[in-house]
Protein backbone atom coordinates (compact mmCIF):
# COMPACT_ATOMS: atom_id res chain seq x y z
CA UNK A 1 0.00 0.00 0.00
CA UNK A 2 1.14 3.67 -0.89
CA UNK A 3 1.26 6.55 1.48
CA UNK A 4 -1.56 8.00 -0.65
CA UNK A 5 -3.08 4.98 0.02
CA UNK A 6 -2.78 4.49 3.39
CA UNK A 7 -4.06 8.56 3.57
CA UNK A 8 -7.21 7.77 2.10
CA UNK A 9 -7.93 4.80 4.69
CA UNK A 10 -6.99 7.06 7.61
CA UNK A 11 -9.26 9.69 6.45
CA UNK A 12 -12.08 7.23 5.75
CA UNK A 13 -11.70 5.77 9.20
CA UNK A 14 -11.78 9.06 10.69
CA UNK A 15 -14.84 10.27 9.02
CA UNK A 16 -16.54 7.07 10.03
CA UNK A 17 -15.84 7.19 13.52
CA UNK A 18 -16.76 11.20 13.51
CA UNK A 19 -20.28 10.22 12.10
CA UNK A 20 -20.45 7.52 14.41
CA UNK A 21 -19.17 9.67 17.25
CA UNK A 22 -21.67 12.86 16.10
CA UNK A 23 -24.66 10.58 15.71
CA UNK A 24 -24.54 9.18 19.44
CA UNK A 25 -24.38 12.37 20.97
CA UNK A 26 -27.46 13.81 19.33
CA UNK A 27 -29.26 10.80 19.61
CA UNK A 28 -28.24 10.69 23.16
CA UNK A 29 -29.74 14.13 23.79
CA UNK A 30 -32.20 13.25 21.95
CA UNK A 31 -33.39 10.78 24.15
CA UNK A 32 -32.60 13.23 27.32
CA UNK A 33 -34.68 16.01 26.01
CA UNK A 34 -37.80 13.42 25.45
CA UNK A 35 -37.09 12.05 28.84
CA UNK A 36 -36.87 15.27 30.50
CA UNK A 37 -40.26 16.65 28.49
CA UNK A 38 -42.07 13.72 29.43
CA UNK A 39 -40.88 14.15 32.85
CA UNK A 40 -42.44 17.53 32.88
CA UNK A 41 -45.58 16.66 31.34
CA UNK A 42 -46.27 14.63 34.32
CA UNK A 43 -45.25 16.61 36.91
CA UNK A 44 -47.23 19.74 35.52
CA UNK A 45 -50.39 19.13 37.62
CA UNK A 46 -48.66 17.61 40.83
CA UNK A 47 -45.93 21.05 40.61
CA UNK A 48 -49.21 22.77 41.51
CA UNK A 49 -50.37 21.14 44.04
CA UNK A 50 -46.80 21.53 45.72
CA UNK A 51 -47.00 25.40 44.93
CA UNK A 52 -50.40 25.59 46.60
CA UNK A 53 -49.40 23.86 49.89
CA UNK A 54 -45.97 25.55 49.79
CA UNK A 55 -48.27 29.20 49.68
CA UNK A 56 -49.83 27.76 53.04
CA UNK A 57 -53.28 26.59 51.58
CA UNK A 58 -53.14 22.54 53.23
CA UNK A 59 -56.49 21.85 52.46
CA UNK A 60 -56.74 18.28 52.90
CA UNK A 61 -57.82 17.09 49.65
CA UNK A 62 -54.80 18.67 47.73
CA UNK A 63 -52.98 16.67 50.47
CA UNK A 64 -54.28 13.70 49.98
CA UNK A 65 -54.33 14.53 46.17
CA UNK A 66 -49.87 14.32 46.06
CA UNK A 67 -49.86 11.57 48.67
CA UNK A 68 -52.25 9.35 45.92
CA UNK A 69 -50.18 10.47 42.88
CA UNK A 70 -48.87 7.40 40.78
CA UNK A 71 -45.84 6.22 41.47
CA UNK A 72 -44.55 7.66 37.88
CA UNK A 73 -45.62 10.91 38.76
CA UNK A 74 -44.45 11.31 41.86
CA UNK A 75 -40.65 10.37 40.78
CA UNK A 76 -41.64 12.82 38.12
CA UNK A 77 -42.27 15.55 40.37
CA UNK A 78 -40.04 14.47 44.07
CA UNK A 79 -36.63 16.87 42.77
CA UNK A 80 -39.25 19.72 42.86
CA UNK A 81 -40.96 18.19 46.00
CA UNK A 82 -37.56 17.87 48.12
CA UNK A 83 -36.24 21.38 46.60
CA UNK A 84 -39.52 23.11 48.51
CA UNK A 85 -39.03 21.05 51.66
CA UNK A 86 -35.93 22.96 51.80
CA UNK A 87 -36.91 26.18 51.12
CA UNK A 88 -40.24 26.25 53.29
CA UNK A 89 -41.06 26.72 56.69
CA UNK A 90 -43.78 26.47 59.43
CA UNK A 91 -47.02 24.73 58.38
CA UNK A 92 -46.63 24.07 54.49
CA UNK A 93 -43.05 22.06 55.89
CA UNK A 94 -44.85 20.38 58.26
CA UNK A 95 -47.37 19.17 55.11
CA UNK A 96 -44.50 18.36 52.96
CA UNK A 97 -43.27 16.29 55.54
CA UNK A 98 -46.36 14.51 56.23
CA UNK A 99 -46.86 13.63 52.41
CA UNK A 100 -43.32 12.34 52.33
CA UNK A 101 -43.92 10.06 55.18
CA UNK A 102 -47.13 9.14 53.90
CA UNK A 103 -45.48 8.34 50.49
CA UNK A 104 -42.59 6.41 52.18
CA UNK A 105 -40.35 8.51 50.53
CA UNK A 106 -39.07 10.05 53.85
CA UNK A 107 -35.39 8.73 54.12
CA UNK A 108 -34.94 9.40 50.57
CA UNK A 109 -35.79 13.32 50.56
CA UNK A 110 -33.69 13.79 53.91
CA UNK A 111 -30.70 11.87 51.89
CA UNK A 112 -30.99 14.97 49.34
CA UNK A 113 -31.23 18.09 51.11
CA UNK A 114 -28.55 20.36 50.91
Amino acid sequence: MTLAGAAIVALAVLLVAALVFGGLIVGGRTVRRAREARRARLAKPARQLLLAIAAGDDDPEQVEALVRLSDEVWQAVEPNAIALLGKVRGEAHTTLVDVFERRGAAWRARSRLP
